[in-house]
Formats: C-alpha cells, sequence, structure tokens
C-alpha cells in the first residue's frame, strides 16, 4: 500500500496538469502545476476556497455544477472554465 500511495504521489508531482481536490468548497490539495498556472505556491493554495479561482465569465456555471453535485444530481464530470491569476488577470482556459 505504502509503495503504491507513493508511485501515486510522484505521478501527481510530476505531470504538467494541474490537479486539485476540493472539500467543502476548499481546496484540500493542489499539484505545484495546478498552484503555478495560476502564480501561487502551493501553500498559499491550500485552504483557499476555490471560487477565488474561477474568472467572472464563467463563475456562475462552476459554482452551480459544484453544488448541484454536491446535492448527488448528474452533472458534466469535465468541463473547462478560465481561471483567475493571482494578479486578477484570466488563465487560460481550465478543465474540472
Amino acid at each position: 500500500m505504502k509503495q503504491s500511495e507513493e508511485k501515486y504521489r510522484t505521478l501527481i508531482d510530476n505531470i504538467q496538469d494541474g490537479v486539485f481536490i476540493i472539500q467543502d468548497a476548499k481546496i484540500q490539495f493542489a499539484n505545484e502545476s495546478f498552484a503555478r498556472i495560476g502564480g501561487y505556491t502551493v501553500e498559499e493554495v491550500i485552504g483557499k476556497d476555490f471560487q477565488e479561482f474561477v474568472a467572472p465569465e464563467d463563475y456562475k456555471m462552476v459554482v452551480d455544477r459544484y453544488y448541484r453535485r454536491q446535492e448527488g444530481e448528474e452533472v458534466p464530470k469535465e468541463y473547462e472554465f478560465h481561471a483567475l491569476h493571482k494578479d486578477g488577470s484570466n488563465q487560460d482556459t481550465g478543465q474540472y
């Protein structure tokens, strides 16, 4: 089990895609790539509300889908949205 966890951690830490886990609307885990895409460090991202990273033009859709999923509704498992950079600018589309 420990060896499996180490392989998983290595994979997540070394891929170029941003990976994050949300629980109770807060980012509980983020890899280095996710943080770097937005101009943050991992430490700056952990514990933040995921909504802080969603660009205004996609905010309503992303938040709606998150809460509908929490209620057990069928919503798309993957979709694209624009993310906000630490400096407030929009980033290229991200995928959730």
